[in-house]
């Protein structure tokens, strides 16, 4: 028996049981006290009613920094450099006095050597910054300063640029030569193929790079901005051979466009590319003879088009005959019924007869038939201008609908077995601007690769219908709307509800379910369900709340009966209840970090709720978020968020201190880039003017930004960048003994007004 012990202690263990299970009971219950402690008062309240500290009144320095600034705004640099004196030994005094410094003499002297001009004021940037007492802000500001002019900036375009070509260069040849070095195997695969991209690098590098036309651009500002300097000798030089690249540049892409357009057989739009190139460089004759090539194809076309649409002019020189016009009358404007008897009537040619007798058979199911008559038609040769009319009705989409569906259809077949085979070169070489011959050698490699995973792309296939040539759609769509009755319309409808049902379009499976009649009660099901998905699904991502609305009011509308619709419904009443005007978030390490935003001058949020300890309660790290107008809402730890309606006075505070942070922070962590956001910037520039009075409700005006701290944005570590050029990367694997350290040139990032110069 359970509770008989060989010792005669009876019933000891269900009651040590018991027990321990009364201790744990205690335990817990504890645990479960102090996980539900009572709210703490700064959680019942997180603002504090204290008033933020009266500005204090300029003392003598802000005074005379003041004064400084008058004077160098009335440009009289003379007496801004007095007050500049009188400042510096206030600052003396003031640091002799409390030793501290307010920084306003160092700012001071930058103003009174602006007022110069630019040449004094980068002399006096280039000695500032070689002194090791410079603070970070001012660091950055005058260097930014140097930076920025014209000349420095054009020599630094071209010094990346000669960086970036030697690092593409140098990063294609580093592994095979590093593994070499290091392990003693070579790769005799992976050298050829980076002596093959290497040479390919240097081949498609462009004639002029997007940096050599930054500085063309900067070197044409720094003679505007200085037309007797002396460097205007050597900044000219440079001026006419970056032009001269450039031009060649633009030659070269016009030349390649026309050639291409050519191949195409668009003789206009090669003459457009061609005046291109003319104005580029006037007077190529390699120019002068593709304009000729195009010009005989401008005037070959216009012949033909005059000759289809003219006729026999001899037939027509003295109008048409009673008879033949009464005929075309009645042949316009006859029913499709009436055209077999106009047919036997028409004293035409034989070719007008056969043409006349398709175009009646273009009545409802009969699209197959005429289809077959135009055929034969345009087989009767090209000397019938009915024959060149019927050719001209089987080459228009509209027309022949259903022969482009096949075609896309054999194209897509014959593309797909093309990428089982050959994997990546299913379109040909790639395009080095070689001759083919050899971009085909250079693709054997690349080759020989995809025969030997031909297998695995086999296994993939099924997935492959993502894939699938767009044109199948576009074509079985065109002959659906033109005949939606015709003779391959079931066909046709199935076809594109297999194909997209498989790319998960549901909507349009749907749709060619209903049109070709045929689908069980089940397709359809599973078809609704899918498009109340979707919908469910984008209501769900969608950002603008009338958008949102719209995808949700379709989603109940339409297909309330499926699954999706019942969480949709809970959804909706969440979003409902939670949505705002607003939603710009302030997250709980900006407010540690910027305590003037979250202290008595702005937010005025109380200090216990920042301070770390969980026992008197702390903010969430989603920290707190603009409703819109002046509500925010105040995000708790183990609490329901504190929603509050502040001050105009108070809101327009914190909207300014905001504001003020974020420059801060943009101007002294070199990390910072600057954010756009419209929206945000409309709704704080109100705050700050006091024109909250009601929520701008309207969806284009809401935003969704947010105020992170660094930390959150860059990492808790400091990166600091090398002043090596090269980075390091372990490039290879253990099995073929490839494993490299591998140096990298790092390559220069691309200016930030890049997109003007592309």
């Amino acid at each position: 028996m359970s509770g008989f012990r060989a010792d005669g202690r009876a019933g000891r263990e269900p009651a040590a049981a018991l027990g321990a299970f009364a201790l744990g009971a205690i335990l817990l219950l504890g645990a479960a006290g102090c996980a539900s402690r009572n709210p703490q008062p700064a959680e019942l309240d997180p603002l504090s009613s204290e008033r933020p500290p009266r500005e204090p009144l300029p003392d003598e320095m802000e005074r005379a920094a003041a004064r400084l600034a008058a004077l160098a705004l009335a440009d009289r640099p003379d007496a801004a450099g007095l007050a500049l004196g009188l400042m510096g030994d206030a600052e003396n005094e003031r640091a002799d006095r409390d030793r501290s410094r307010t920084g306003l003499v160092e700012a001071a002297a930058d103003v009174v050597v602006a007022i110069e001009g630019g040449g004094a004021y980068l002399s006096h940037a280039r000695r500032t910054l070689r002194r090791p007492d410079v603070s970070a802000a001012r660091q950055r500001r005058l260097q930014r300063a140097l930076d920025r002019q014209p000349l420095a900036l054009a020599r630094r375009m071209l010094s990346d640029d000669r960086r970036a070509k030697v690092g593409s260069v140098f990063n294609r040849v580093s592994r095979p030569v590093t593994q070499l070095a290091m392990s003693g195997v070579a790769d005799p695969v992976g050298s050829v193929r980076s002596a093959i991209s290497s040479l390919l690098t240097v081949h498609q590098f462009p004639i002029s790079t997007l940096r050599q036309r930054r500085a063309l651009a900067a070197y044409g500002d720094f003679l505007r901005r200085h037309p007797g300097a002396p460097e205007t000798e050597e900044v000219e030089r440079e001026i006419e051979s970056l032009a001269e690249r450039l031009a060649r540049h633009r030659w070269d892409h016009a030349m390649k466009s026309a050639r291409r357009a050519l191949e195409r057989g668009s003789h206009s739009g090669a003459s457009m590319y061609l005046a291109r190139a003319e104005r580029a460089l006037p007077g190529q004759a390699e120019t002068a003879e593709l304009r000729e090539e195009a010009s005989r194809g401008l005037q070959t076309r216009e012949r033909d088009i005059l000759r289809s649409l003219g006729g026999d002019a001899a037939a027509f020189a003295g109008g048409l005959s009673p008879e033949r016009h009464d005929f075309a009358v009645r042949l316009l404007t006859a029913p499709a019924g009436e055209l077999a008897d106009l047919e036997r009537e028409t004293a035409g040619s034989p070719g007008e007869r056969a043409f006349a007798s398709a175009i009646g058979r273009l009545g409802p199911g009969q699209d197959a038939e005429f289809i077959e008559r135009v055929r034969r038609v345009s087989a009767r040769g090209s000397a019938d201008p009915m024959a060149r009319h019927a050719t001209a009705a089987l080459l228009n989409p509209w027309r022949n609908p259903y022969g482009y569906y096949r075609a896309s259809m054999e194209s897509d077949r014959s593309r797909r077995a093309r990428w089982l085979l050959l994997g990546p070169l299913a379109g040909g070489p790639g395009e080095r601007e070689l001759p083919r011959p050899v971009e085909y050698a250079l693709d054997i490699p690349t080759g020989v690769s995809a025969l030997l995973t031909a297998p695995i792309r086999l296994l993939q296939d099924p997935g492959a219908t993502r894939k699938m040539n767009p044109e199948v759609l576009v074509t079985g769509e065109r002959y659906a709307r033109r005949f939606p009755d015709g003779a391959h319309a079931e066909r046709v409808h199935a076809d594109l509800e297999r194909r997209y049902k498989r790319l998960g379009l549901w909507s349009r499976a749907l749709e060619h379910n209903r049109a070709r009649g045929g689908g069980s009660e089940g397709d359809v099901r599973r078809y609704r369900e899918g498009i109340a998905e979707s919908l469910r699904s984008s209501a769900e991502s969608e950002r603008r709340s009338d958008m949102k609305l719209a995808f949700y009011r379709a989603l109940l509308r339409d297909y309330g009966d499926t699954p999706a619709a019942r969480d949709a419904r809970g959804e909706l009443s969440e979003w409902w209840h939670s949505a705002s005007a607003q939603k710009i978030r302030l997250s709980r390490d900006f407010l540690i970090e910027h305590r003037a935003v979250s202290g008595p001058e702005g937010l005025g949020i109380r200090p216990e709720l920042l301070d770390g300890r969980r026992r008197n309660g702390e903010i969430a790290e989603s920290g707190v978020t603009l409703l819109g107008g002046t509500r925010v809402r105040i995000e708790l730890e183990g609490r329901e968020p504190a929603l509050r309606e502040l001050e105009a006075e108070r809101f327009a505070r914190l909207a300014a201190r905001i504001e003020q942070a974020a420059y801060r922070t943009l101007v002294e962590d070199e990390r910072e880039r600057p954010t756009s956001d419209p929206q945000r910037d409309r709704f704080l520039e109100r705050a700050r003017l006091g024109l909250l009075d009601r929520p701008d409700a309207r969806p284009s005006a809401r935003s969704e930004s947010e105020f992170l701290g660094s930390r959150e944005k860059h990492g808790l570590v400091r990166t600091r960048t090398s002043r090596l050029p090269l980075d390091v990367v372990v490039r290879g694997d253990l099995e073929t003994l490839g494993l490299a350290a591998v140096p990298l040139i790092r390559l220069p990032a691309p200016p930030a007004d890049a997109l003007l110069y592309r």
